[in-house]
């Protein structure tokens, strides 16, 4: 992939995936934090989907979480997100 294009964005999904992220999301209390977490969350899912086709938790693994951390390293080498956009997911 060569870059992370605008169509990763926080639009809720129609998954499982999507029902993961309701499920984490119900227990934070703040709305603000609860906001931000549901965005970067559903980005993430969405680049799983139409990278790998991936729509359940249950095939998220380390391989792919790293993949994403380097797809995101290199969107921010090439200044195509911002830098709030980009966590550090490679120490995860």
């Amino acid at each position: 992939m060569d870059r992370l294009p605008p169509e990763y964005d926080a639009t809720p999904g129609d998954d499982a995936l999507e029902t993961a992220i309701e499920k984490r999301l119900v227990d934070i209390d703040s709305g603000r934090y609860r906001t931000n977490v549901a965005s970067v969350l559903r980005k993430f899912a969405a680049w799983s989907r139409d990278q790998h086709g991936i729509t359940n938790p249950k095939h998220i693994d380390d391989d792919l979480c790293r993949q994403y951390a380097r797809d995101l390293a290199r969107a921010d080498d090439r200044d195509d997100i911002s830098p709030e956009q980009s966590p550090s997911l490679e120490n995860k």
